[in-house]
């Protein structure tokens, strides 16, 4: 996309716009001015956001309005309450019945995060620890991999603000964090003290010694040699506990001598063993060392007394214990960064400061030297190679590199991939080398998590490992009309507005940027949807969200900084919330941008919490105060408008209004919910608002933020609370009756709750989690969803039941096969498409899905055009997946870039007309190639194209276990091949990953040769093509597609699973089933007792040819040692073989067993049989180290291990006696 700022436009605008600044967002449409400075920030921060502005609003919404503090302790009571009804025996008696949520993502799209920390238990360093800002605590078992897999740990550490995790260096299994996010002077997000786990994070446990306001704010949590000795840093001082947190004692601070302040900011430790900690009074700070492992701590450390010194982070060089670094803020900036090169004794301040390519433009008074811009308060990060100390990384806004001590400054990354340089997401929280390595570094910020394996180089590449690590914090929703459809829109924290398109966990795409707020489609003209940022700055798209323009900016920062809104369908015109005492009425968000403020008597001053248009009466419109008013205003589209206090002297609360419900038929029946602590949060009215009654009953003092009539039963209520889900099944004033209902849902903090009409599906909006959505109040329907639908032979397809009120399922997979199971697995045995039918409830409801899924064949090599690879015969050799954005499809298109065929009548075009989508990305697909004879391949096929240069292309992948795994073909620029070697700045593709880029006019041949892929029998080949938002072009078509090599025919047989089970003490009985068999001659099978060198037992015939599923079985009565490996050779007529995985069985003493377990050939599984319950089974490599660890109960289950690598571990099992069964595996690509 074009990077160009309009300097002329932004100099006018900021005539007009002052005293706004405007915030830094990366441009999203082309041909209009850069929304990195449209969007006005209040007073002096050009940021995504001014996270301080977010946590006043929060604090005013939820403090309690007798103690002007926000209790966040009473949640940890809260989520008691909350366990007790789980385990009560009246569970669901008053909860609505059935109530199931699905997560809808995004997985693409990280949340705020302070703090990481690498496993030191896990020997090869993949295993990660993540806490975020109201995303809970989160891990991942491999790290290395493009995206891993993120697990959250505890569904109540997902209201816990996690700012430090610390893991004892003589001791892993002993690891602490700490919560409450320390930084600025806002009382907004209090945290819970800290917490222990003792063995290795698998469970967690308060310190109660820290359950006190001196641990309401923890900036860091810091352990010592086996964990008995443990520091937390906090806004009252720095304490230390020497029993493992049992108790601590207060070492720094304020009533101790010699320090300026209570605030703790940092605390390191050299390789000597030598404490630092930094101090701050709020004005002016200091840097203290200890010898004692911090029982006692020095004066100030003498630092040059021109240095404005407040908040400190420092870090220090693991090689030199002579050398620390210091990042120092000083009035919210940063002032300097110092260095001591003499453990402390004298400090110099280093001359040279990073400066941010952002400082082209002045803008407000901000000094660009100042790289946190305004924010060093909060964003500040620091780290030092623990190999080189003079090699050091910091972060404010961007991140900063010096490889010679601070002479000299690169930058590393551009909040938007501005200026050349590679997006790394702004806000940055912490930066760390992961122990000991001079290459592996890690950052986290406002948009979650980065890794850089190469941090030595130069231009080191930073790549986000944030999918899958869903912390996306949401404050509003909408949901598309259509009954059915899979589109939603969201604004999120400082990650923009989103837009959803499909079933499940979305990958969605950011259609706004900066501070996503309050967002709208009009329900009865769906191609309008709005979005907003933060006070009243609106966006409109007229194309259902395909694209955005930014229509509307009120100046002087009307309004809060999260606005609340909502829309009139019917009158097309847009409430929202004004300064004290107004609410402002966008007459024309259709098609202009007028705005009438009105003003309103019985506002009495208070400023507007929440908007409710009336689904019943016309220009009919409720408004909630921030002083706990309930006001109705009829005639709102005028200026003639009648306003009606509808609580006064009702007894209701004096807080903030969160929600005002009304029942859609009857606006005489009311709801209204209370966003604070310490109130009765819940109040009904059946008369229009004459009379209320406190319908909170037995709900925790807690947050509630919304709330939802069951549209089929009024005197039912869904509520949106700080611990999730809660519901009731009857309103009975004082005495209703509330439980939680989050199956499938998460404890989080949940901000907003939307419903459709059509179908009445349920949206939520969580602050931590993403979005889900519930079909309870839905009639019953069938459907169904997969995770893949184009797929190999013999690659399992999970088949998912999306269906509502569904007792009983009956699949039809369009093969001659059924299943009866709610989600099954399903593999098809030949290639082809196939009609998908799920009928539910003994055929009362029925979903068919023609050609729902795409079986892709096997082919011999070579393979021709006439074959195939002409586009012309054998068409369904090939088939496109859609992640995003615009699609393959096979047709001639008469756009000039991509017009035409290089042969026939047929290519693959990324859309037949016009241009690719913003954020595109697809695949083509080829067929599986059986490569198993020596010799030399080549992969070739012709090309025309027209892409955005510099910034969109397609690479090619290849697999050999049939479309399991990919890895990319080639890794540089070539004659024929890759173009572009993406050295610098943001793209579609990774920064260093080469790319195809450059204009072809004509058909070109690209080929790559990939011999070294020989003796695979299951190659396979794909093109995927990315783009970036912004500009976009007409894209590619691909034609002529040839395997050049030796003569292998197609995979003459194709094994669908190999299992082994011992049987005796001496036997072992294995199993094997063929989809097809083409030439097949048969089986040899083959034994070892190491894994590597193997006997031939005995042979197999095969069927020689066949199309229907074949079994085989074989056993073995020599079988007596503990562990044996067995492998298949299977044998063609011509002579040519292919071997199978291999796969193992275990001890022979199968009276002490507790499951069975056999290994699943070609799925990198474990099938695992028992007939006990609360079984644990854990995962180890050969050193003893935990990888996974899962429950298991009676039944069958196939366990995939898709997120380790290849090799040989021990599956321990054990009861909740101590039994023990340990089996020796082994896993295999």
């Amino acid at each position: 996309m074009r990077k160009i700022l309009n300097v002329c436009s932004l100099l006018a605008l900021l005539i007009v716009a002052l005293p706004f600044v405007f915030t830094t967002v990366k441009p999203m449409l082309e041909g209009t001015l850069s929304e990195a400075y449209t969007e006005a920030l209040e007073q002096k921060t050009p940021l995504q956001d001014r996270i301080d502005l977010a946590w006043q609003q929060e604090f005013e919404r939820t403090q309690d309005p007798a103690l002007g503090i926000v209790p966040r302790e009473r949640l940890k009571l809260a989520s008691i309450h909350q366990r007790n009804l789980f385990s009560a025996v009246s569970l669901g008696k008053a909860a609505i019945a059935g109530i199931t949520w699905q997560e809808r993502g995004p997985n693409n799209c990280g949340g705020r995060t302070r703090a990481l920390l690498v496993d030191m238990s896990d020997a090869t360093k993949k295993t990660i620890w993540a806490g975020g800002a109201g995303g809970g605590l989160w891990k991942t078992t491999n790290i290395s991999l493009l995206n891993p897999t993120w697990t959250p740990v505890n569904d109540f550490f997902q209201n816990l603000a996690i700012t430090s995790i610390s893991q004892a260096p003589a001791n892993s299994q002993v690891m602490y964090f700490c919560t409450g996010e320390g930084s600025g002077n806002m009382d907004a997000i209090r945290g819970l003290g800290v917490w222990k786990s003792a063995n290795n994070g698998i469970t967690w446990t308060q310190l109660l010694s820290t359950n006190n306001a001196s641990f309401y704010y923890c900036q860091k949590v810091f352990t010592l040699s086996n964990g008995d000795t443990v520091f937390v840093a906090t806004k009252s001082g720095l304490f230390r506990s020497v029993n493992a947190g049992n108790t601590f004692t207060k070492v720094l601070g304020t009533g101790i001598s010699s320090t300026t302040g209570n605030i703790c900011y940092d605390i390191e430790m050299m390789n000597n063993g030598t404490l630092y900690t930094t101090m701050s009074g709020g004005i002016s700070g200091s840097i203290h060392k200890s010898y004692n492992t911090g029982a006692t701590w020095s004066a100030p450390l003498t630092v040059p007394g021109y240095v404005n010194m407040n908040q400190m982070e420092i870090a220090v060089a693991g090689n030199d214990s002579n050398v620390i670094y210091a990042l120092v803020e000083y009035n919210s900036k940063i002032s300097a960064i110092i260095k001591s090169t003499n453990a402390g004794v004298s400090w110099d301040t280093i001359a040279s400061h990073p400066i941010d390519a952002d400082g082209g433009v002045s803008v407000a008074g901000i000094n660009y030297k100042d790289f946190s811009r305004g924010q060093a308060w909060y964003d500040l990060s620091l780290a030092v190679d623990p190999n080189n100390v003079n090699v050091c990384v910091v972060g404010g806004v961007d991140l900063f590199k010096t490889g010679n001590g601070g002479n000299t400054w690169t930058q590393l990354s551009h909040w938007y991939g501005g200026f050349g340089y590679q997006e790394v997401h702004a806000d940055q929280h912490l930066a760390y080398f992961e122990p000991g390595s001079s290459l592996v570094c890690y950052f986290t910020n406002d948009g979650g998590i980065y890794r850089s394996t190469n941090m030595n180089g130069s231009s080191p590449a930073i790549i986000t490992k944030g999918n899958n690590y869903n912390t996306t914090q949401f404050y509003a929703c909408d949901i598309h009309p259509l009954a059915g459809a899979n589109q939603f829109v969201a604004g999120a924290q400082d990650n923009g507005s989103h837009s959803f398109n499909t079933a499940g966990i979305n990958a969605t795409t950011q259609v706004t940027g900066g501070d996503g707020a309050f967002c709208h489609i009009d329900q009865d003209q769906p191609n309008f949807w709005f979005t907003s940022y933060v006070y009243t700055s609106y966006y409109r798209s007229s194309n259902s969200g395909g694209s955005f323009s930014n229509v509307l900016n009120v100046s002087g920062n009307v309004g809060s900084f999260i606005s609340p809104t909502d829309y009139d369908d019917a009158a097309n015109k847009m409430y929202m919330c004004g300064n004290n005492g107004t609410y402002q009425r966008w007459d024309n968000p259709q098609t202009g941008n007028s705005v009438s403020t009105e003003t309103v008597g019985v506002f009495n001053s208070g400023k507007i919490t929440h908007v409710k248009v009336s689904p019943n009466n016309t220009n009919r419109v409720y408004f909630g105060t921030n002083g706990g008013r309930v006001i109705r205003v009829d005639n709102a589209n005028s200026s003639s408008h009648i306003d009606s206090f509808l609580n006064n002297g009702k007894g209701m609360p004096t807080g903030s209004v969160s929600c005002i419900e009304v029942e859609t038929g009857n606006d005489d029946h009311l709801l209204t919910t209370y966003s604070n602590y310490g109130v009765t949060s819940i109040w009904e009215s059946k008369n229009g608002g004459f009379t209320w009654t406190g319908v909170e009953g037995n709900l925790p003092d807690m947050p509630v933020r919304w709330a939802l009539f069951n549209p089929n039963k009024s005197w039912q209520v869904m509520i949106a609370t700080e611990l999730g889900i809660w519901t009731t099944d009857s309103l009975r004033g004082f005495a209703t009756d509330w439980q939680p209902s989050n199956n499938g849902f998460a404890n989080v903090r949940t901000d907003m709750l939307k419903m459709r009409a059509s179908d009445k599906q349920v949206v939520a909006a969580t602050h931590g989690r993403g979005l889900f959505t519930s079909n309870i109040f839905s009639p019953p329907f069938a459907d169904f969803s997969a995770n893949r639908t184009l797929v190999y032979i013999s690659q399992p397809i999970n088949f998912i039941s999306t269906s509502n009120g569904a007792s009983s399922y009956n699949w039809n997979f369009g093969d001659g096969s059924f299943s009866s199971a709610q989600n099954p697995v399903k593999q098809y045995l030949i290639a082809g498409f196939y009609n998908v039918t799920l009928t539910i409830n003994g055929g009362a409801y029925t979903k068919t899905i023609n050609s729902f899924i795409h079986v892709l064949p096997y082919r011999a090599v070579p393979y021709t055009l006439a074959a195939g690879g002409n586009f012309e015969t054998n068409p369904d050799d090939f088939g496109g997946e859609v992640i995003s954005g615009t699609g393959f499809v096979r047709g001639s298109s008469t756009t000039t870039g991509k017009s035409g065929t290089a042969s026939g009548s047929f290519a693959w075009v990324t859309g037949i007309t016009g241009n690719y989508a913003d954020n595109s990305e697809v695949r083509l697909y080829s067929p599986s190639f059986n490569c198993t004879a020596s010799g030399a391949y080549t992969l070739r096929f012709k090309v025309k194209n027209r892409f955005e240069i510099s910034y969109d292309g397609y690479i090619v992948e290849y697999s050999i276990n049939a479309g399991n795994t990919w890895t990319k073909l080639g890794s540089s620029v070539l004659s024929s091949w890759y173009d572009f070697a993406n050295t610098v700045g943001v793209t579609a593709f990774p920064v260093t990953e080469p790319f195809f880029n450059a204009t072809r006019s004509t058909y070109t041949q690209m080929q790559y040769v990939f011999s070294s892929l020989a003796g695979n029998s299951k190659v396979c080949f794909r093109v995927v093509f990315k783009s970036d938002n912004g500009t976009v072009d007409v894209g590619m078509a691909i034609d002529d597609f040839e395997i050049i090599g030796p003569t292998n025919a197609a995979l003459p047989a194709t094994l669908l699973n190999f299992m082994a089970q011992r049987i005796g003490v001496d036997q072992v009985q294995l199993y094997w089933t063929t989809a097809s068999e083409q030439n097949n001659k048969g089986f040899e099978i083959e034994r070892s007792d190491d894994g590597i060198n193997f006997n031939v037992l005995s042979f197999k015939a095969g069927k020689v040819n066949s199309n229907t599923t074949q079994q085989y079985v074989f056993t073995d009565t020599n079988a007596e040692q503990d562990h044996l490996y067995y492998r298949l050779k299977q044998m063609d007529l011509n002579g040519a073989y292919e071997y199978s995985q291999i796969i193992t069985v275990g001890s022979h003493q199968i009276d002490k067993r507790l499951v069975n377990v056999m290994q699943v050939s070609g799925l990198k599984s474990l099938f695992i049989e028992t007939q006990l319950t609360q079984l644990t089974a854990r995962l180890l490599n050969q050193s003893g180290q935990q990888l996974q660890q899962f429950l298991l109960n009676r039944g069958k289950h196939i366990y995939a291990f898709e997120n380790i690598a290849a090799g040989i571990y021990l599956l321990e099992i054990s009861d909740e006696k101590g039994n023990k069964q340990v089996e020796k595996i082994l896993l295999m690509e």
